[in-house]
């Protein structure tokens, strides 16, 4: 608890503006303008709803977030402490009563938080998947009721294990499509439009951003859930579980350790690097669409078609060369941000924990 506010908010000291701010007269009133705003934007008792703060931030607006993981990682801390000597059952029913009584109010992004610990007492009251061990002492027999036996028990075993694969990947690619909602016109996309409209509680429904949110709050415990309980790749290996290869290979876990830096920096990387070529594009295109729409007036429809086929194709490179180009960049200045500020703040929190332990 001591090292959870400092590890989430040292780094936005040294994060760069991601939109242009509020230009002042000096640079004395640019600088105590920025202090406060980080003031408040440190402030651990500030109220989120929806994707607003009480102290909006003009530098960054994705900082957001940040009160919304204190928030949550303190009341997963203040449930670790309340039940942590009480029954299971008792633990799971008021996660569960907390949980319903979160998405009832509107809170879906605490109720995501408790998902946590809930998913956590299920892995350990309902295991995972577990594999059998295939030498048994059913398959030592040859022949007989025996070996009947042992191919009666490794049949269910092969239908059990199969009913695992299509059940967890199925789970997996709701949740997916569910953590793919739209940002806008969410209740007007396809593959959306019937979830937004007849599936979206009352707290939720009609609102945009709440309707995103709810469903993405569904997404991720989906998605977790799925990676929690898939099975093994063949039934009698005791391999890694088939879902999770996708984020234990070596990549997936540099994205892991870089991501937060990735967070804070991606909104300055675009508008840097990758907005100076998406903006000269997007100003052709629309140029060649104006020009266009004079030649359709003046009864060229064919030469406008062409002017229109030869402006999609020019944006298309451009937006290439910007995407290709952008995501270097991200990565290069995300992991220089991990290395310099990132990992050096979670080094010092550290130290001041272990003083902290000895001292006191």
């Amino acid at each position: 608890m001591l090292a959870r506010w400092p590890n989430l908010h040292q780094p936005i000291v040294d994060d760069n503006p991601s939109t242009i701010p509020p230009t002042l007269g000096s640079a004395s009133e640019q600088f105590w303008h920025w202090l406060s705003i980080l003031t408040g934007q440190l402030n651990p008792f500030q109220f989120v709803p929806g994707r607003t703060t009480q102290f909006p931030n003009p530098y960054d607006g994705h900082l957001w977030t940040i009160p919304v993981e204190w928030n949550g990682s303190m009341m997963i801390f203040l449930y670790l402490t309340a039940l942590s000597r009480t029954r299971t059952w008792i633990r799971i029913a008021v996660l569960l009563a907390s949980i319903a009584w979160a998405f009832r109010l509107g809170f879906c992004d605490q109720a995501i938080f408790l998902a946590g610990p809930l998913l956590a007492e299920a892995s350990l009251t309902w295991p995972p998947y577990q594999t059998h061990d295939t030498n048994d002492e059913y398959s030592t027999a040859g022949s007989g009721y025996q070996g009947d036996r042992d191919q009666g028990v490794n049949r269910r075993m092969r239908m059990t294990h199969m009913l695992g694969q299509f059940t967890t990947i199925l789970c997996f690619l709701l949740g997916c499509h569910l953590c793919s909602w739209p940002e806008t016109l969410g209740a007007q996309s396809p593959g959306y439009r019937t979830l937004a409209t007849r599936y979206t509680p009352n707290p939720y429904h009609g609102d945009e951003t709440m309707t995103q949110l709810f469903w993405l709050s569904w997404g991720g415990v989906l998605v977790v859930a799925a990676l929690m309980y898939s099975p093994p790749l063949r039934p009698s290996s005791v391999g890694e579980p088939l879902l999770q290869r996708l984020f234990t290979n070596r990549f997936a876990a540099y994205l892991g350790d870089i991501s937060y830096s990735m967070y804070l920096c991606h909104s300055s990387v675009n508008e840097i690097v990758g907005m100076r070529y998406l903006r000269p594009a997007w100003f052709a295109w629309m140029e060649a669409n104006r020009e266009a729409a004079s030649l359709v007036q003046q009864n060229e429809a064919a030469a406008a078609a062409a002017l229109m086929e030869a402006a999609n194709v020019r944006y298309l490179r451009r937006w290439a060369m910007g995407t290709f180009v952008n995501t270097l960049v991200l990565f290069w200045v995300s992991d220089l941000f991990n290395r310099g500020v990132d990992a050096r703040s979670v080094k010092f929190t550290k130290k001041i924990s272990e003083w902290a332990r000895k001292k006191f």
